[in-house]
């Protein structure tokens, strides 16, 4: 019975949270001045909450590795490449609004991703 009800629940999250990819254009610009990025990303959302995918750069460069994870609308992210950039930030009608910090050094990023190709 428990081992019944453990399963239903399981998939019933599973179920309200179907596994899917989505591709944004990214801007992505250092608080205070004019230095910014722009980019793809491409993110696969399993089922489980965690976030994996692609960044790849408009001006080249190969792709780079994304990981993360998401809970409810929140959601973050690690760059590879962009010098270990971190992204703490929030789902707002499909897009993903946040803030972001690298590895070294104590430049804010505000990060800026729509949907669309």
């Amino acid at each position: 019975m428990l081992l019944a009800l453990l399963l239903s629940t399981i998939n019933a999250t599973t179920a309200a949270t179907p596994a899917h990819s989505t591709t944004y254009r990214t801007t992505i610009v250092r608080r205070f001045d004019s230095y910014g990025s722009n980019g793809t990303l491409k993110l696969w959302f399993p089922a489980n909450g965690y976030v994996r995918g692609t960044y790849t750069a408009d001006d080249g460069g190969f792709p780079s590795t994304v990981t993360g994870g998401r809970d409810g609308s929140k959601i973050w992210l690690d760059f590879q490449a962009l010098g270990g950039l971190h992204i703490e930030g929030t789902f707002e009608n499909g897009a993903i609004h946040g803030l972001g910090t690298k590895r070294i050094g104590r430049a804010v990023f505000v990060f800026t991703a729509i949907p669309g190709t």
